[in-house]
């Protein structure tokens, strides 16, 4: 049997020498005086000196035990190898969640100030020889402080803690335990700081099993969590872009709020950038209970000469309780030429014969519509030389004549789309057959099926006139969302190739039927690359569209979302890892003097660990922004019953709160294999047996009696008792004279 505090069991026993010293010190020595009714009491008091002896004995050692039992059941026993009983003492390991919201301001110090003098508080009323750990939880999840006896130093490194900019991984954290689990011999107490808001525990998840210690016990503490939801208003997406003129900025921003009551509000909002001048700032005002809204911004683009190929907006909000969610970047391109190639007919066409001209020559105008168009720059490609070299530099690429195209040149789609170029394609308008899409499906591993051909209809059909919700983030005219039902309800179509099977989450327009009329993806799992497939050739035997006003702004949409879409490689999260396209090995360097390496893939050696914006050092003119993830800011507490089954099945033994009464005694009783918990139990008995014990030898009922009687006290009265009852003048005669003894 071990001892996990070893120094209570020694002051334990070092303390039963004190009923003993109480003992001997009220021992007083009287000199004996004669009096007249001694003679009387000798006899007595010789039969009771004996029993009074074992009793004072007894009550003696009773109270010696009690002693010894609460030291011992202080020390905490528990049974273990010959390596544990090697170490009376046990290993703390603090695990702080010091992510985003931890940030919040309550008072007059925030959250983690807060945690952080709740794990100061338990390092210091830990033993000596006592070890701790601390580990920081937020993405990535580390080792601060390795185990150690430097208590100093643990409480040190606590004081210097910031809140973090990435997300909670309390995965990676107890990976990190079991890490350190797996090279310590003595108990282990793990000390979750954190005041498990949502933003730190993802819902519907648990954390992984910790190794099995039989012969060593593991056990979980969970810090006091929050149980109010401040007022707090975040910016979750930002949508810049350029006007038709190019000459301002516009910029579309979504905010959500929470709180416990959410009433009539005002919340000011605006922008600014290196390549553009600041905005006004705009009102958004609230209703009671509304919790989302969208607001759009606009200001003038600084002087063209002077502007770089990309540049960085910044979305401010007026100030809360949770500083670190109220700017979010995003990039926009400010002097760039769209270069689109066309793969349409070979040959010519008189323009002058409507009927007959092939979908890329409308495309192509649609895209262009004046020769002074200088912001997209058209390229016609021969399906034939459809190759990585003739894909070079295209920032995007049209498909009219998907028939034509080899299944060389397929796969160098796959690779186009997957490097983040933009792909539309468009049935082959001069036939039926449609065989190609089973190809092009299986090489972009897309979830698309296709009828084999696209009959002529009796009677045309129309647009539906719900279409699918734009107001999503990722939708694909959401900056036309007002006025398109006025641009497809003249539109017809003759033709259309049905859709077998489609994910909904791809549609983005319908006909009237509700079948699919424009399909949008990205190729496989990449996060690359964008591909668009519009159901119908825009070619007049198909549809009406190439002659109507819809055609300019739905294509010349389709490029701008996806463009903006494939480029989102340019934005990446906090506590995550940038993939570049196209780089190498580099330097990404932030505004504040911080530096990330990039491995040849173009992925970053480490996480992003600041928000804010990036530059390659090798290239000036590529800029890259980092946001906090949005879901990591949610402030509303999660019930304690969810937070003890997010860390039930690390196979503890026992989860407590630290905010509970004794939660720390009975966590240590809970974890010595019920030793301590028993010698609880031994403690109690004595004690009780001890107070029963003291009051009947105490002889108080006798006292009483003896002073009814005869109006003596002490054993006095107990020995005049004997005397005979007869003998009435022997009692009153001693009376005065132990009186005037």
């Amino acid at each position: 049997m071990n001892f996990l505090h070893g120094g209570f069991l020694l002051v334990g026993l070092a303390s039963t020498a004190l009923p003993l010293l109480i003992h001997l010190l009220l021992r007083r020595r009287r000199a004996p005086i004669e009096w007249a009714a001694m003679a009387l009491l000798q006899e007595a008091i010789r039969r009771t000196n004996k029993r009074l002896r074992v009793e004072q004995l007894l009550l003696l050692s009773l109270r010696i035990l009690v002693m010894a039992l609460v030291g011992a059941a202080l020390a905490v026993p528990f049974f273990g190898n010959s390596s544990t009983a090697s170490s009376t003492r046990r290993l703390v390991v603090l695990v702080l969640d010091e992510s985003v919201t931890t940030g919040l301001r309550v008072g007059n110090k925030t959250e983690l100030q807060a945690l952080v003098s709740e794990g100061t508080r338990t390092v210091r009323e830990l033993g000596q020889g006592d070890r701790v750990a601390l580990l920081y939880a937020s993405q990535p999840a580390r080792i601060e402080v390795f185990p150690t006896q430097d208590h100093a130093g643990v409480i040190a490194a606590l004081e210097r803690c910031a809140p973090s900019e990435s997300a909670a991984d309390f995965d990676a954290a107890f990976a990190r335990v079991s890490e350190i689990a797996a090279e310590s011999d003595t108990p282990i107490s793990v000390i979750v700081l954190s005041k498990f808001r949502r933003g730190s525990l993802p819902e519907g998840s648990a954390l992984a099993a910790l190794p099995t210690r039989d012969e060593v016990p593991i056990t979980i503490q969970l810090g006091e969590a929050a149980t109010t939801t401040p007022s707090n208003t975040r910016i979750t997406t930002v949508e810049p872009r350029l006007d038709v003129e190019g000459k301002n900025l516009l910029v579309l921003v979504q905010v959500q709020r929470e709180g416990e009551e959410l009433g009539n509000g005002l919340t000011r909002i605006w922008f600014d950038g290196d390549g553009v001048h600041p905005s006004k700032a705009r009102v958004l005002n609230w209703d009671a209970g509304q919790t989302e809204a969208s607001i759009e911004l606009s200001a003038a683009l600084k002087d063209s000469t002077t502007l770089r190929k990309t540049s960085v907006v910044t979305v401010h909000t007026s100030a809360d309780a949770l500083p670190i969610d109220d700017a979010l970047f995003a990039v926009f391109e400010t002097q760039h030429t769209v270069r689109v190639g066309v793969v349409g007919r070979r040959g010519s066409v008189a323009m002058s014969d409507v009927e007959l001209l092939p979908a890329s020559v409308w495309v192509a105008r649609a895209l262009a519509p004046t020769e002074s168009t200088r912001d997209i720059q058209v390229v016609e490609l021969d399906p034939g030389t459809i190759d990585s070299r003739a894909l070079l530099g295209l920032d995007a690429l049209i498909i009219a004549r998907p028939t034509l195209i080899t299944d060389a040149g397929w796969q160098s789609l796959r690779t186009y789309t997957e490097r983040g170029g933009v792909l539309l394609l468009f049935p082959d308008g001069e036939t039926d057959a449609q065989a190609w899409t089973t190809i092009m499906a299986t090489t972009l591993r897309l979830p698309w099926k296709f009828a084999s051909d696209a009959p002529l209809l009796s009677v045309p059909l129309r647009a539906a006139a719900e279409q699918p919700t734009q107001q999503a983030s990722n939708s694909i005219f959401r900056a036309i969302d007002a006025e398109l039902p006025a641009l497809l309800a003249p539109l017809e179509f003759s033709r259309y190739l049905q859709t077998v099977s489609a994910p909904e989450s791809d549609i983005a327009l319908r006909l009237e039927q509700q079948s699919p009329l424009l399909l949008v993806a990205r190729p496989g799992e990449s996060s690359r690359g964008f591909v668009a497939f519009f159901l119908v050739s825009p070619e007049l035997s198909w549809t009406n569209l190439p002659v109507k006003p819809a055609i300019v702004p739905l294509f010349q949409e389709i490029l701008r979302s996806g463009l903006q879409n494939a480029g989102e490689l340019q934005e990446g999260i906090v506590g995550e890892r940038f993939q570049l396209t196209g780089e190498s090995a580099g330097t990404l360097e932030h505004s504040s003097g911080a530096s990330l390496g990039l491995n040849a893939d173009g992925l970053t050696r480490d996480p992003i660990p600041l928000a804010g914006v990036w530059q390659s050092v090798a290239k000036q003119n590529m800029l890259l922004v980092a946001n906090i993830n949005n879901r990591a800011t949610r402030l509303a507490p999660v019930p304690p019953a969810e937070t003890r089954k997010y860390f039930s099945p690390t196979g503890a033994l026992s989860t407590t709160l630290l905010s509970q009464p004794d939660a720390r005694t009975t966590q240590i009783f809970l974890q010595s294999d019920s030793l301590a918990l028993l010698l609880l139990i031994a403690l109690a008995i004595t004690l009780l047996t001890e107070g029963i014990l003291s009051r009947v030898f105490s002889h108080a009922s006798e006292r009483r009696a003896a002073k009814v009687d005869t109006g003596l006290r002490g054993l006095g009265a107990r020995k005049l008792s004997l005397a005979p009852r007869s003998t009435s003048t022997s009692t009153q005669s001693a009376q005065p004279q132990r009186a005037n003894t």
